[in-house]
């Protein structure tokens, strides 16, 4: 369940993009992504954009982002160099990292194709377990 069905006072953020990001971290450089420029420190929650935008330092350590009254910036240091998935959807509790928060956006979201999926999920174990444990 996602947190604000249960807590309707915190501002809900908004975001087109359900999936995480993958992000391999290197020291001093800046990835992009398809719409978004990530940095390896710092991430912006955003409100109702279409496209979240990530926090660009350039060498004059100018930092030009937007931020929406609601949501602040989320400090990231990574701690080794493998890959890192960054939540897309902001509902993640452990902001910026994916907690797997976007699969249950993603239901709410098309609920029949979570049904659907749901269903052909237990019906298949159902079918396998059976099979393996039959005498």
């Amino acid at each position: 369940m996602v947190w604000n069905e249960w807590w309707p006072h915190d501002p809900v953020p908004k975001s087109r993009v359900t999936d995480p990001y993958v992000v391999r971290p290197t020291p001093q450089q800046v990835q992009t992504i398809p719409g978004v420029t990530v940095r390896i420190k710092e991430q912006v929650s955003c409100r109702a954009t279409s496209q979240c935008v990530f926090v660009n330092e350039p060498p004059d350590h100018k930092i030009k982002i937007t931020i929406y009254v609601e949501f602040k910036p989320v400090m990231y240091v990574p701690q080794s160099k493998s890959k890192a998935l960054l939540c897309g959807c902001k509902f993640s509790g452990n902001r910026p990292l994916c907690d797997g928060s976007h699969l249950w956006v993603k239901a709410r979201r098309s609920m029949a194709k979570a049904a659907v999926g749901t269903f052909g999920f237990f019906f298949t174990m159902g079918v396998f377990t059976t099979w393996i444990f039959h005498p």
